[in-house]
C-alpha cells in the first residue's frame, strides 16, 4: 500500500523574507552550511495549492507501486 510521507524540510525564500532581515540572513547561512555537509541532490517542488499536485503524487504512487513502468 502506499503511504505519502513526509520526507524533507522546504522552506521558500519568498516565506523566509517576511523574516526581519538579520533573522533571515541567519537562518539562510546555517541552511548553506548544512547544505554543503550533505550530498548534492536537485528536487522538484510542486506546492499544494497548484492543480498539478495530486496529479504528481499519483504519477509518484504508481511508480512505487508498480503501476507504470519507466
Amino acid at each position: 500500500m502506499f503511504e505519502r510521507e513526509d520526507r524533507y524540510f522546504v522552506v521558500k525564500y519568498k516565506d523566509l523574507a517576511q523574516l526581519d532581515s538579520i533573522r533571515m540572513e541567519q537562518i539562510i547561512q546555517q541552511l548553506y552550511e548544512i547544505g554543503n555537509l550533505l550530498p548534492p541532490r536537485d528536487y522538484v517542488v510542486v506546492e499544494s495549492d497548484w492543480p498539478e499536485y495530486e496529479i504528481v503524487w499519483k504519477m509518484i504512487e504508481d511508480r512505487v507501486t508498480n503501476a507504470v513502468r519507466l
